[in-house]
């Protein structure tokens, strides 16, 4: 029985404009792996006039959850709403489901690692000194990594190159003005583990522009990863965990999001704790103060003049930061305000990047097709570096223009906007820009 509370497949009007923008469709020309044909399986499913077998669940578990059809239907279908809850029903009809990515090592690493900074890091350390010490190399050279296992394969690849060593962030940290504007920010899991350049910038830029920041030791993970892969009750215990070490009745009004993926999922959180009836007035309200860093940043005073950043950047706008939480002219509106910075154009810059989370590891190859694709555009577009602002693509787009020979630096914006503010570095080419270059 479909619940009441969420959208219906019947919404749709079979326009097929999603196609256009569904990087699985264009993938592989399939119908069944576009929005349209899932909500006409879905639907099947819910009036039993089909079963949901291997070959169903294969057709849904491909689907990205991009959401780029939802910007693009003109009917208003929100597909990320129809789609969500049917998996959780699909996991609680299927629990040994391997659709869900729950088997072997992947599933593994999905659970228990990516959502535990602490044991990423551990699993990490061994690849990451390896890099420093330049064997991952010569391992790539002899082919090594081709005997790992393949989710352990997987998430090696997807490491970028080691940043500089990091102090870690402290719990708080204090504006010079006493009326500052206080916000929480909110680490995440993989953006701590693989890119924690990226938090430090925010803070850097955030301190710059007059916030008190306050920053929770023992935040957790955001619940995204558990709840795209139907596991309702390990996200909604993420949620809970959350709001324990973010609330409080004295919490910062806003709580800012430097990934989109977790930023999306943090956005969405009163409407899809109200759907699983989490209806703590906590986890509610957590959502409800959940801010993405450019959309909060957009409306800080920023000073006249920021030091001059000449280079061509390519931004890909992420599909969580763009179609979910609707932030679309606030990262490139704060880029033209950098002297020099020239955002350059690309083909397909809205298709998705293949990353989605633990897509990378739950569909390898349609992961590397569809990141290949963008990656080929990201180069001809002639740009010397890559924005995006979340960590998944980041490592995704990352990977493949290494595969194809074109291993272009790739940051978050506000790395750029630290280094223009001359409280950060940007490291292109060999070129310093932003702090050490004064």
């Amino acid at each position: 029985m479909r619940d009441p509370q969420v959208p219906s497949a019947l919404d749709c009007m079979h326009c097929g404009f999603c196609q256009q923008v569904c990087p699985t469709y264009l993938a592989t020309g399939d119908e069944n792996e576009s929005p349209r044909g899932r909500l006409f399986l879905m639907r099947a499913v819910e009036e039993n006039r089909l079963k949901l077998d291997d070959a169903v669940a294969a057709h849904l578990d491909h689907c990205l959850d991009c959401r780029a059809c939802e910007t693009a239907c003109p009917s208003g279908v929100e597909y990320g709403r129809v789609l969500e809850p049917f998996r959780i029903r699909q996991r609680a009809q299927r629990p040994d489901d391997a659709g869900a990515a729950s088997r072997g090592l992947s599933g593994y690493v999905q659970r228990q690692i990516l959502p535990d900074r602490a044991r990423t890091r551990r699993w990490l350390a061994p690849a990451r000194a390896a890099q420093r010490v330049g064997l991952g190399k010569l391992a790539g050279a002899l082919r090594l990594p081709k005997l790992l296992p393949r989710g352990l394969r997987r998430l090696t690849e997807q490491l970028p190159p080691p940043p500089p060593k990091l102090e870690p962030l402290p719990e708080r940290i204090v504006a010079s003005s006493a009326d500052a504007p206080r916000v929480a920010l909110f680490l995440g899991c993989a953006g701590e583990s693989f890119t924690p350049q990226t938090n430090r910038a925010v803070a850097a830029v955030l301190q710059a522009l007059g916030c008190t920041i306050e920053i929770p030791q023992e935040q957790g993970c955001c619940g995204a990863l558990a709840y795209h892969e139907g596991r309702a009750e390990d996200a909604s215990a993420a949620w809970r965990a959350l709001a324990r070490q973010f609330g409080g009745e004295d919490a910062p009004q806003h709580l800012i999001t430097t990934a989109a993926g977790c930023g999306s999922m943090l956005h969405d959180l009163p409407r899809v704790a109200e759907e699983l009836q989490v209806d703590e007035d906590t986890v509610l309200r957590l959502g409800r103060r959940a801010i993405d860093f450019h959309a909060f940043a957009a409306k800080l005073d920023w000073p006249n003049h920021l030091q001059a950043i000449p280079l061509r950047v390519a931004y890909d706008p992420a599909c969580h930061l763009v179609h979910a939480q609707r932030v679309r002219d606030e990262p490139l509106a704060l880029l033209a305000s950098v002297p020099g910075l020239e955002c350059v154009p690309y083909e397909e810059a809205e298709l998705c990047c293949g990353a989605a989370g633990s897509y990378v590891l739950s569909q390898p190859e349609l992961s590397d097709q569809i990141g290949e694709r963008k990656a080929r555009h990201l180069i001809a577009s002639g740009a010397q570096a890559v924005l995006t602002a979340n960590v998944g693509c980041a490592l995704q787009i990352q990977r493949c223009l290494r595969k194809l020979g074109h291993p272009l630096p790739v940051f978050h914006p506000a790395e750029v906007l630290a280094a223009a503010l001359g409280v950060g570095e940007l490291r292109v080419a060999g070129q310093v820009y932003g702090r050490e270059a004064r």
